[in-house]
């Protein structure tokens, strides 16, 4: 699979990548998502959203997931110049989420993890993640984010997704990465 990369440390450390021929996989892991055990939606007059965050033990499009990504991972390992004999990218935990209509999540990081990354599997032009920059004091959104991209930021980077004004659907994959030495190589 051919996957373009970005890797920027301005603001902050993050890698963008695209994951070529998406729509094939799209509507496979939209099929998935929505017949997947959610969490009750958070619906009320301020917020609309599901999630799997805290369903247990179950991601059915975890393998499809995996399958799309591991190129992008192994790319972004190389580039970083990881090696592989060495180091290995562990997923630490992994959840959906579907914002409708006036849905919001807050501003957050995630702890417990080197990186978190979110594939854009549903993403209306209007809708971005913003970030805060506490060096420079800035709210930053990235422009070149689009449905079939991968975005991997460390975990202690405040982020949200701002509240949902349009009538579509933001649906993202969201992944906590952990990058392991491997004790047991000199």
């Amino acid at each position: 699979m051919n996957i373009g990369l970005s890797i920027n440390i301005e603001p902050f450390f993050h890698a963008i990548g695209n994951i070529e021929n998406f729509n094939t996989y799209k509507f496979k892991l939209l099929d998935i998502i929505n017949n997947a055990p959610f969490n009750p939606p958070f619906i009320n007059e301020d917020n609309d959203y599901k999630t799997d965050f805290y369903v247990k033990n179950t991601r059915p499009y975890a393998d499809l997931l995996f399958n799309i990504t591991n190129s992008y991972f192994s790319k972004l390992a190389n580039e970083l110049s990881f090696d592989p004999i060495k180091f290995y990218i562990k997923v630490s935990s992994l959840w959906f989420q579907q914002y409708k209509n006036k849905g919001v999540h807050g501003w957050h990081t995630h702890g417990y993890c080197n990186f978190t990354n979110i594939l854009y599997v549903e993403k209306p032009d209007s809708l971005h993640t913003e970030f805060y920059c506490p060096i420079t004091k800035q709210f930053i959104y990235f422009n070149d984010i689009k449905e079939g991209t991968i975005l991997t930021f460390p975990g202690y980077i405040l982020h949200r997704s701002p509240k949902n004004t349009c009538d579509q659907t933001k649906t993202i994959i969201s992944f906590n990465t952990e990058l392991t030495h491997n004790d047991t190589v000199n």
